[in-house]
Formats: C-alpha cells, structure tokens, sequence
C-alpha cells in the first residue's frame, strides 16, 4: 500500500483502533503535541505516524540514558559505602588481610612443627606418631585454605560481574 492510497486525515476513534488505544488517549496524543490535528476529531495520519515513531525512538533512548545514569549512581553510592567503611575501620585492604592470615597461619604452623619434640621427647615413635598426626593436620589446613582462596576469588568475581 502506497502512501497515496492512504487517507490525509482519520477519525480519533479510528486511529484508536489502528493502534490498540483508546480514544481518550488519542486525544490526550493531539493535547500533548504527539498526533496531529486535522479537524475536530481528527487527525493528519502521515504527520501522526512520524511523530508516533519520532516520540517511540526518543522515549528508548531516554530510557538507556535514564539506566545508565541510574547505574552510576548505584556506583558511586556504593564507592562512597566502600570509603565510608574503610574510614570507620569496617574494612581493610586485601593484602592487609592476606598479611595478617599469614602472620597467623605461619606460627600456628611452627607451633605445631615443635609440638612432637615437645611433647614426645626422646622417645622417637611417640615423636613419630605426633608428626603423623600434625604433619595431617597441616595437609587439612592447606586444603582449607585453599578453598577458602577459591571461594573469596569466585565472590569478587561475581561482584565484578553485577
């Protein structure tokens, strides 16, 4: 169908109709400036159709415009969270954190190296078996830890992502 074979000007009731609105809202399109008038109760088509599609593509790009701007609040909010816990000591800086577990770790470590001297003296298979059991241990608390590792990469990744 050629533009010429479609009519100037339609009823309100029947643009309504053509777009699955209603009348009321057709006429709210004319009062706001959207659809153009014609006569009384009606509308120029071709003029209303660009202006529809014109209103259509600046309402979508308002509404990227409208989030992104919502996600840069939402980062700078949580940027100012971040600082505001950081001054009020609710957090520190990862490898103040990795300094610290290490600092600890390290001599529960060697505690536990000197416990079998300790404990079993000069009798070498009590020494033995206490060097089993915390050589074990040491195994259990690798692992855990590098578990713990794995965890806390997968959670900042995650974060990263959001």
């Amino acid at each position: 169908m050629s533009a010429a074979e479609l009519p100037d000007d339609i009823a309100i009731t029947t643009l309504a109709t053509l777009l699955d609105l209603t009348p009321r809202r057709c006429r709210q399109l004319v009062e706001s400036g959207i659809a153009v008038p014609a006569a009384r109760g009606r509308v120029r088509l071709p003029e209303t159709i660009r202006a529809l599609l014109a209103d259509a593509r600046e309402n979508r790009e308002a509404g990227a415009l409208t989030d992104a701007r919502a996600q840069l609040v939402r980062a700078k909010a949580r940027a100012a969270e971040i600082e505001l816990a950081k001054r009020e000591g609710e957090l520190i800086y990862l490898t103040d954190h990795d300094g610290i577990v290490d600092f600890i770790v390290g001599r529960f470590v060697t505690a536990l190296s000197a416990l079998p001297a300790r404990i079993g003296g000069k009798d070498a298979f009590l020494r033995r078996r206490i060097e089993v059991e915390c050589d074990r241990i040491r195994s259990e608390i690798a692992v855990a830890a590098d578990r713990a590792a794995d965890e806390c990469r997968q959670q900042m990744e995650a974060q990263g992502d959001e």
